[in-house]
């Protein structure tokens, strides 16, 4: 996949490190090659955006998190919210990844929020966030992306930033361009991210109709209600096998 690989920053070796000294199992964190072209990319973002308030949606086990806030704990105006469910193995409790930050005296205002992203996004306020980053599950990311336009969860001049665009989430980023199309915002990919990293820039462009944007989140919505369905079913019959000595 395009991409340039890098050496892993001091923060995400060492958070590799706590989870180790912790004995948390190796199948139960995970801190993938993105790291740390990722965050450095949000990090010279934050440098040059008007705010400095962070959303996250699919935290995991921190390779973002963490080396965000150690970067601009200090910079004015920072806060960074993390979100994530917790539905893959690899996402530690949220006490873990505090742990480690007040172990290393990183102290910010952070807090970190156990919730579906979709339940989230559709609570949150307007011109909240600054920058926004989706990498939780795939096929919810244009679902996410127009909850988070249509809402106007952006400030002005605000990013969304999107993992795997060249990778897992290649089809759900062809959706997400629309989206960004329909709300007015440009797009563009950094392939110098592994897996690739969709950038939707905040209001640069003339957004089509409301009934147009309506109709879009409608078709989204039933969309995404549909994969639900299949993958029930998927893990039902996978569970219905296994109990049988099948599988």
């Amino acid at each position: 996949m395009s991409g340039v690989t890098e050496t892993r920053s001091p923060v995400s070796q060492s958070l590799s490190a706590f989870y180790e000294q912790r004995g948390v199992p190796a199948d139960a964190w995970h801190i993938g090659p993105e790291h740390p072209a990722l965050e450095n990319v949000a990090i010279d973002l934050l440098g040059r955006l008007p705010g400095r308030q962070v959303l996250e949606v699919g935290v995991q086990a921190g390779g973002f998190a963490a080396p965000v806030i150690a970067a601009a704990r200090d910079w004015p105006g920072f806060e960074y919210t993390g979100v994530d469910n917790h539905a893959y193995a690899n996402a530690p409790p949220f006490a873990l990844l505090q742990a480690f930050l007040q172990e290393r005296g990183i102290v910010a205002p952070v807090r970190f929020v156990h919730s579906d992203a979709g339940a989230f996004l559709s609570g949150a306020g307007p011109d909240s966030f600054d920058l926004i980053l989706l990498d939780h599950d795939k096929p919810c990311y244009p679902r996410d992306l127009h909850l988070v336009l249509s809402r106007n969860l952006l400030r002005a001049g605000g990013v969304v930033l999107i993992h795997d665009v060249l990778g897992n989430a290649r089809d759900a980023w062809r959706v997400c361009q629309r989206v960004a199309r329909l709300h007015g915002c440009a797009t563009e990919v950094r392939a110098d991210v592994p897996e690739g990293l969709g950038m939707v820039r905040y209001g640069e462009r003339s957004p089509a109709s409301s009934a147009t944007r309506a109709w879009m989140g409608a078709r989204l919505s039933l969309g995404l209600w549909r994969h639900q369905i299949r993958m029930s079913a998927r893990h039902a019959a996978g569970r219905a096998l296994r109990a049988l000595g099948l599988r």
